[in-house]
């Protein structure tokens, strides 16, 4: 399975892509693309080319061998659709939420366009903290109080 997982600096980012290890085979081929948005300027090579790095090695590290890092300029739902539609990827797995504040009021939501445009079968993966349902029941009941015996 050919499957493309865009990346950016962001905390989304990093869960999508520790869960995606757990969730697909090492065998899958994985494409890690960032891209390059015009409108945001292109002095961040560094900052890319270790974004990338990091990335792969986060898969490399859970047995994966067929990964490979990609970095394109364009604007960020099309160069992803198009990045996909040009190496027949089957599986695009995206982070709900990437970008900073800044990038968002720029791009809108990059996952909801892919979503909409890709082709090909598209996971949204939904990273937003949550507060937890569950509760130590220790601390939800009353303290044990001695109980009554008959003592007759």
């Amino acid at each position: 399975m050919k499957v493309l997982l865009p990346i950016d600096d962001s905390k989304s980012c990093e869960m999508t892509l520790e869960w995606a290890t757990g969730f697909l085979n090492p065998d899958a081929t994985v494409y890690l693309l960032h891209v390059i948005d015009p409108r945001l300027g292109t002095s961040w090579q560094e900052i890319v080319d270790e974004l990338l790095k990091k990335a792969k090695s986060v898969f490399l590290k859970k047995g994966f061998s067929s990964v490979y890092t990609e970095q394109v300029t364009g604007l960020p739902a099309d160069a992803i659709c198009q990045f996909a539609d040009d190496r027949n990827i089957q599986m695009i797995i995206i982070g709900a939420q990437g970008k900073s504040a800044l990038g968002k009021l720029l791009m809108g939501s990059v996952s909801s366009d892919v979503f909409k445009k890709a082709k090909q079968q598209v996971l949204v993966l939904n990273n937003t903290p949550r507060p937890s349902l569950t509760m130590n029941i220790d601390n939800a009941l009353p303290p044990k109080q001695a109980m009554p015996t008959d003592e007759h």
